[in-house]
């Protein structure tokens, strides 16, 4: 709230939706309120979602541009003036975003502009280059015109994760015209409490890859294989990822999840050999993957 309200170009509202809150976010916000400059409401979420809560803050909002900041994550002073910048000399553009800096729970930076140092080039060209892997295009640090942004539906309230990357496909899709600012306007918070360690999380994930394959099919026609070669081993690789880690921490509750997870994943395609079937079959016994597991890497150490 106080990197808000400490922009170069001021804030008109700051509108707070609380999505639920059971700690004293509340009472912080009070106590923060009476100290700040710009005027701030909240607007009750009751538990909606962070897609659908972000939703009703929009609707909530009179100007007639919006910015988003997720409760974890820090503005730097000239965010909000460099974005609008950028809105007002491309009036054919709807959005307007920046690279980050990534930090963890203690505020410690951990990384400066991620994008830049990840390879991932802004803004993006085509639909395949927005499917092939994950955008890093974070609602905080977006700015957009909210006419545009009712207009599309905003986010989608089905996701818990990959909202983002829905939001930024569709947009692309509807010729917003996406600017990217390569400065590091916006602090990124990671930590163990993050919400891709969830389950609303790994669904979501599967939703999304869903959501690509019914929108981009595989067609022999035009041999054009968007869910065999791309969507499947892009969610496939992120899945075992997480359960490699959650076999390590022997949190297997959270391994079986994931082998549903994947299975649900392999549905989008017709490839589903008696090899993938086995395979999951494994994965949902992770006392078992994890036991063969170590007698495989064993293997490949004698070699």
């Amino acid at each position: 709230l106080l990197s808000i309200d400490a922009q170069t170009l001021g804030v008109t509202e700051i509108i707070v939706v609380d999505d639920g809150c059971d700690d004293d976010s509340l009472a912080v916000i009070k106590t923060v309120a009476v100290t700040m400059r710009t005027p701030l409401v909240v607007v009750a979420g009751e538990g909606i979602g962070q897609s659908a809560a972000r939703n009703r803050g929009v609707m909530a909002a009179t100007g007639d541009l919006v910015a988003l900041i997720d409760q974890d994550d820090i503005w730097m002073p000239q965010h909000i003036e460099m974005l609008a910048h950028e809105l007002e000399i491309h009036p054919e553009s709807q959005l307007s975003y920046s690279d980050f800096t990534l930090i963890d729970e203690n505020g410690s930076v951990v990384s400066t502009h991620f994008n830049v140092r990840l390879g991932n080039t802004h803004p993006k060209a085509s639909v395949l280059e927005i499917i092939r892997e994950d955008v890093f295009a974070l609602p905080s640090c977006m700015l957009f015109r909210r006419s545009a942004f009712v207009e599309l539906g905003g986010f989608n309230p089905e996701l818990q994760g990959f909202e983002d990357d829905d939001f930024y496909l569709r947009a692309f899709q509807s010729a917003w015209a996406p600017i990217y600012v390569a400065e590091s306007l916006t602090l990124y918070r990671t930590h163990n409490k993050g919400s891709s360690r969830s389950a609303s999380y790994w669904r979501s994930r599967v939703r999304y890859a869903h959501i690509i394959a019914n929108a981009f099919p595989d067609d022999p026609w035009t041999r054009r294989f968007f869910v065999r070669d791309i969507v499947v081993p892009r969610f496939r690789g992120s899945i075992m990822l997480d359960y490699s880690a959650a076999i390590a921490v022997r949190n297997h509750q959270a391994a079986r999840a994931l082998a549903g997870s994947l299975s649900d994943l392999m549905s989008a395609t017709t490839e589903r050999t008696v090899k993938v079937r086995l395979g999951i079959w494994v994965l949902r016994r992770p006392l078992l993957a994890r036991t063969l597991l170590r007698s495989y890497f064993r293997r490949l150490a004698r070699r």
